[in-house]
């Protein structure tokens, strides 16, 4: 399952934040996943809008600290 879901309609994209069930918060692979998509959006001329939602019951709750505190810790 995607983390971050991205559609594109005529000039319009849209990005979801997908991981509901941490209330979408940012974890590290979410955001490297995020920072893909934006890379792709940037190089994409026809997109002159994008929208940025969260699935489920929330936009984001903000930065999941115990997945941070794993890949500090897996770091060498």
């Amino acid at each position: 399952m995607a983390l971050v879901e991205l559609s594109i309609q005529g000039t319009a994209a849209r990005i979801v934040l997908n991981r509901p069930e941490k209330l979408n918060a940012l974890s590290p692979k979410l955001l490297e996943e995020l920072v893909e998509v934006c890379d792709r959006l940037s190089g994409d001329d026809e997109v002159r809008v994008v929208v940025l939602e969260g699935s489920g019951s929330s936009f984001s709750a903000g930065a999941d600290l115990p997945a941070f505190a794993i890949e500090f810790e897996s770091t060498p």
